[in-house]
């Protein structure tokens, strides 16, 4: 069984600027977020309308425990 972690979404645009896609917590296996990155990637492009060249998905541990993401978890935004 796939461990249930908290995921992030870091994507980098054309332009080589980074974005998180979201500013919370995706809960679930490394699976669902896959699943969930394909999906929420293609519409983060139609609402900026810029092109992600990379994504990567960051595990920030398993959502066992409450945990908010801060500046300092997430990196730069």
């Amino acid at each position: 069984m796939d461990s249930i972690k908290n995921w992030l979404f870091y994507a980098e645009d054309e332009n080589g600027d980074g974005h998180y896609i979201h500013d919370w917590f995706f809960v679930g296996t490394y699976q669902d977020a896959c699943n969930y990155a394909d999906i929420h990637a293609d519409e983060f492009e139609k609402k900026t309308g810029g092109l992600i060249l990379k994504l990567v998905i960051e595990s920030h541990g398993t959502a066992n425990k409450p945990v908010e993401p801060t500046g300092e978890d997430r990196g730069k935004t």
